[in-house]
């Protein structure tokens, strides 16, 4: 889950008090070995309540990829104080995305958090960029990394849009992606998935439930337009496994 930890004076104010602001940010940088790319946020304005923030519009660089997003957080109060439900609804959308390399830089991050308490933390004397170039990466595209399972939180709900061109995965140039992402129980089901790209063109719906590490459900259906086999199996390699056959079809591929 989401841990949001506060101590009893924040709690004590966070309960009493009403708050309420705006915030704009021109530009800005964040640093986290959590994340180990070059992060710039390049205009950021939000507004807040105890109980919600309203993104009207934020645009971070993160390495090579470029995302836009809007959107809110709401229930936050109940959240902070009785870690109840976080509720997100967001739009993302982006002109140039990087897939391969935001995926090494969350699996980077996810194997430094899964560090034991011997080893040390970004020693807190650093300077900013010091610091920036202890825990940011520039090799993330040469990194040899494993994937990371993704658990998803469950003090989380989630309604998000995806809205992309210009993404680049493995040998595969993506011109247009789009899907509609819903969260709630540990579980997440993508709809209205489409993708336009250089080996042909796919659709799909698809589920991942994850109750525990040792609790994992996932299923889809595909839809696949002038498709060559060779090409399925380079990008989704387990669908060789699954479906062994499918590695000895010739031609262009049209089927679900």
């Amino acid at each position: 889950d989401v841990k949001i930890n506060i101590n009893e004076t924040a709690r004590k104010y966070f309960k009493e008090w009403d708050m309420s602001g705006d915030v704009e940010i021109r530009t800005g940088i964040i640093m986290t070995p959590y994340f180990p790319l070059r992060n710039i946020i390049r205009g950021a304005e939000f507004s807040f309540t105890n109980d919600q923030a309203k993104i009207d519009s934020i645009k971070i660089m993160a390495g090579e990829s470029e995302l836009c997003a809007k959107g809110g957080i709401s229930n936050l109060k109940t959240a902070m104080l009785h870690n109840d439900t976080l509720k997100i609804d967001l739009d993302i959308s982006s002109s140039s995305v990087d897939a391969d390399e935001l995926l090494k830089a969350y699996s980077i991050g996810n194997q430094y958090q899964s560090k034991t308490e011997t080893q040390k933390e970004p020693e807190e004397t650093l300077t900013n960029a010091e610091f920036f170039k202890q825990v940011t990466t520039d090799t993330v595209r040469k990194a040899e990394t494993r994937s990371a399972l993704f658990i998803i939180p469950g003090n989380i709900t989630a309604d998000i849009g995806i809205r992309m061109s210009g993404m680049k995965y493995q040998d595969l140039d993506i011109s247009k992606f789009s899907s509609d992402i819903i969260i709630k129980d540990r579980c997440a089901q993508m709809t209205g998935t489409t993708l336009r790209s250089n080996m042909g063109n796919a659709s799909f719906d698809a589920f991942y439930a994850v109750r525990s590490k040792e609790d994992i459900k996932s299923g889809f259906c595909l839809d696949l337009e002038n498709v060559t086999s060779a090409r399925v199996i380079s990008m989704m390699p387990e669908i060789g496994e699954i479906i062994p056959m499918i590695g000895s079809l010739n031609g262009l591929l049209n089927c679900e």
